[in-house]
């Protein structure tokens, strides 16, 4: 066999046990030292060939990079359709990483907005925060989607609720409230049931994430005349702006490693997907259509997913 340029070799077997039942062998193989990296053995289900190939597949990726892939994971995500009268329906759907196997989950004939999975690892304890119309005005929900719990309702706060991000440890939620007629960002104590102010400024200060480790939240603020994004410490108190090339930076997240942001940048009259380095403030272009808008890392951070609207059409990359 050829070797040249073939750093690692993958080697299978599946074997038929039953009628429903598969015995899955594969063995990761380094090339050059002739070492068995790893080897997996495991019996699955006809219907349970996609998870386990995704997390074998993440597996691989682990014991080649060192770091963990992100094969093994759910997208969430909204579509638009119209019905035969021409009423638009709402969907919230799952899906696996790869846009396969897409299931609508939860349908409505008004909007549903900024869906965004809980932090937690097992699947049974993840939750998903999204903003919906469906009572005549926008409000944050929260809905568990692998366990036979109601779907709850945060509160009917002042004014609108809308942009939810969950806090690190998934027992509280980062949103934009627009209380005393002024767009600001709150926090909502899922336990307590209390709500906490993280900003007081004139200007408009929305769509806040967490970093990582739950001691920074990244927003967007007008205060500076301009949508710009912002970083405030939530120990010190104190707020930097971080983005200072275009008129308009929004939307920013943090990256699993918090040394950068991916934020939506706009050129003229188009809006690309931009990667920030905090530290050293360089921006650089990650797409390049007109209206690139929503993005979010994978968790291992090797990747963004971001919407599109491409051929007349929304989509996800």
């Amino acid at each position: 066999m050829e070797r040249k340029n073939i750093e690692a070799l993958v080697i299978g077997s599946i074997i038929q046990e039953s009628n429903d039942i598969y015995k899955l062998s594969v063995s990761l193989f380094d090339v050059y030292s002739n070492v068995k990296l790893f080897n997996r053995s495991t019996r699955v289900h006809t219907n349970g060939f996609r998870k386990v190939a995704h997390q074998l597949s993440d597996d691989i990726y682990e014991a080649l990079l060192g770091e963990n892939g992100s094969f093994n994971t759910l997208l969430t995500y909204i579509t638009v359709k119209k019905d035969e009268e021409g009423v638009r329906q709402y969907r919230l759907n799952i899906s696996d990483s790869d846009a396969m196997n897409a299931k609508s989950r939860i349908k409505l004939d008004s909007p549903i907005l900024s869906p965004v999975w809980s932090p937690e690892h097992k699947y049974e304890d993840k939750k998903i925060a999204y903003v919906s119309f469906q009572n005549g005005r926008a409000e944050v929900f929260i809905w568990h989607p692998f366990l036979r719990k109601k779907i709850e309702k945060l509160p009917s706060f002042d004014g609108i609720a809308s942009s939810p991000s969950w806090h690190p440890n998934g027992k509280s939620l980062v949103l934009t409230l627009s209380k005393e007629g002024n767009k600001d960002i709150y926090s909502y104590d899922l336990i307590s049931k209390k709500l906490y102010r993280l900003t007081q400024d004139k200007g408009i200060d929305t769509e806040a994430s967490y970093s990582s480790d739950g001691k920074n939240i990244v927003f967007t603020s007008n205060r500076s005349g301009q949508a710009q994004i912002y970083i405030k410490n939530l120990k010190s108190g104190r707020v930097n702006r971080v983005t200072f090339t275009g008129s308009y930076n929004a939307k920013a997240v943090f990256s699993p490693n918090n040394k950068y942001l991916a934020l939506v940048h706009r050129i003229d009259n188009d809006y690309r997907i931009a990667m920030l380095n905090i530290k050293s403030k360089e921006l650089n272009m990650m797409s390049d259509g007109t209206l690139d808008e929503s993005p979010y890392f994978s968790p291992n951070g090797g990747m963004i997913i971001f919407s599109s609207h491409r051929d007349k059409k929304a989509c996800y990359p």
